[in-house]
């Protein structure tokens, strides 16, 4: 927040942007009821939303810019709820959604411009493209799938979604985000290795982003050499001291190598408290801890020290962005487990897991 010229806008668009986090949470619980109930309550929180901005908009003076951003903020995240019903619903027969939906259910559809490049950096427009494809593929997926079951890491169901995105988004830039953001996450979940170079080969069929075709393929080469049993990449990193110290000559035991960065504040503090629990838990396991930062020594240690974090074993890249390149670091809460010899036992876990 802050003061000054369009602070009352700013202040309610933020407040606006916290009220949907914590309506997130919800949808999940939501998504349990048949499909006129769930409808009834996000129309019930649709139509507050737009009581409040009618009300904020008679007290200030506001700009159609500033207008046209709020209402379409309520909209695309109304839309964007619909559009994650049929994904997210807890039934085991995908079937069966389908045809239980109201035939008005995507009636707003019809409005929406699926090519609009003024809304490119928009948030709420880009998470209702991504459910609403997601929507798109489930339906079309389950048309010619033998099963009923919704595995959003199926290869089937994400070619079907690269193939999907082609023939519906015209506009290049917005297709080529796209293509690309759902290929990374495909590529960066997906556990079957063997299927990866398919989801490779399809995205390059499609996108036109030279810049984003090279990266897909870098991630490619990068996570076909993190598999179980070939040795972890020989990556420099600097100790706390600002020594330069080779990857291997930590390795002593069973260790999960877990990342941060000061930018993304919640992963740090909560991954370091999951730590300390882990570690009582697992003694005859290390975790090493890698900041992703391009930033000194001194604001590392200090970044650690504020948190009331030890600096027993937490290290730095030497060279950040090539070393992210080579352990494919995406997302942020990737784990990589080694055993004693430095030999991957499992590039893709996750802190958080129940499994862990």
């Amino acid at each position: 927040v802050f003061s000054g010229v369009g602070a009352d806008k700013n202040n309610y668009l933020i407040n606006e942007y916290l009220q949907n986090e914590i309506f997130e949470k919800e949808i999940f619980k939501l998504c349990k009821l048949d499909p006129l109930s769930f409808e009834n309550e996000i129309n019930a929180v649709k139509e507050q939303k737009n009581r409040d901005l009618d009300k904020f908009i008679d007290n200030h003076d506001t700009s159609d810019l500033f207008e046209k951003v709020a209402s379409s903020n309520i909209k695309f995240n109304y839309y964007s709820n619909k559009e994650a019903y049929p994904v997210i619903n807890y039934t085991y027969n995908k079937h069966n959604i389908f045809t239980e939906l109201p035939e008005d259910f995507y009636n707003y559809r019809t409005e929406v411009d699926y090519n609009d490049e003024g809304y490119l950096d928009y948030l709420n427009y880009n998470s209702f493209l991504r459910f609403s494809l997601n929507n798109f593929t489930l339906a079309n997926h389950l048309s010619h799938s033998e099963s009923n079951e919704y595995v959003n890491t199926s290869l089937c169901y994400n070619m079907d979604k690269l193939r999907l995105i082609d023939s519906l988004v015209k506009n290049n830039t917005i297709k080529n985000n796209l293509l690309y953001y759902h290929t990374m996450l495909f590529l960066t979940k997906n556990k079957h290795i063997e299927k990866n170079e398919s989801i490779k080969n399809e995205f390059l069929k499609y996108s036109t982003d030279e810049k984003n075709n090279q990266k897909i393929t870098d991630l490619f080469i990068a996570i076909n050499k993190l598999v179980p049993g070939e040795y972890f990449p020989s990556i420099k990193i600097k100790n706390t001291k600002s020594s330069e110290i080779d990857f291997y000559s930590v390795i002593n035991k069973p260790t999960a190598v877990y990342f941060w960065s000061r930018n993304y504040v919640k992963h740090f503090k909560e991954s370091h408290y999951k730590v300390l629990e882990l570690k009582r838990k697992y003694p005859e396991v290390d975790f090493i801890a890698i900041n992703i930062d391009d930033f000194s020594s001194n604001t590392f240690i200090n970044t650690l020290q504020e948190g009331n974090f030890s600096l027993e074993n937490e290290y730095q890249f030497k060279n950040p962005e090539a070393a992210m390149h080579t352990l494919a670091i995406y997302p942020m809460n990737k784990v990589i487990i080694v055993d004693k010899n430095n030999v991957i036992v499992n590039s893709k876990a996750n802190l958080f897991s129940r499994h862990f």
